[in-house]
């Protein structure tokens, strides 16, 4: 028997992949919710696009966001990528397998049905 879901979180990401820890730390709060049966729903908007870019080569002693972001697709968390953000940086083409575009609408409807929604 599957274990219940305790809740819904979106998580959203505004910041690029490297520079920062932004979105390394926002993808471990979302992996570790994840083993307290919690769904998650990623959104990633603005230079946050740049975390679903797939072959990216991270910085000298940075950890690898791809590989990390790889394994929260695995544990079936849902991550979508802002369309006109992506289209604006030409880099909707070139998506990690797993991250799917999306829109304000479909923001909108995950924000609503969250019982919490995170920023980063």
């Amino acid at each position: 028997m599957a274990e219940k879901v305790k809740k819904v979180i979106t998580i959203i990401i505004n910041r690029s992949p490297y520079g920062d820890e932004h979105a390394f730390n926002a993808i471990r709060l979302a992996t570790a919710l994840l083993h307290e049966r919690v769904k998650i729903n990623m959104f990633l908007l603005g230079e946050g696009v740049y975390v679903a870019v797939k072959n990216q080569t991270p910085p000298k002693g940075a950890t690898n966001i791809e590989e990390m972001l790889k394994k929260f697709i695995i544990n079936r968390a849902e991550i979508r990528v802002c369309g006109l953000c992506a289209r604006t940086r030409g880099i909707e083409d070139n998506l990690i397998e797993g991250c799917s575009i999306g829109s304000m609408s479909q923001l909108g409807e995950w924000v609503s049905e969250s019982d919490q929604t995170i920023n980063f």
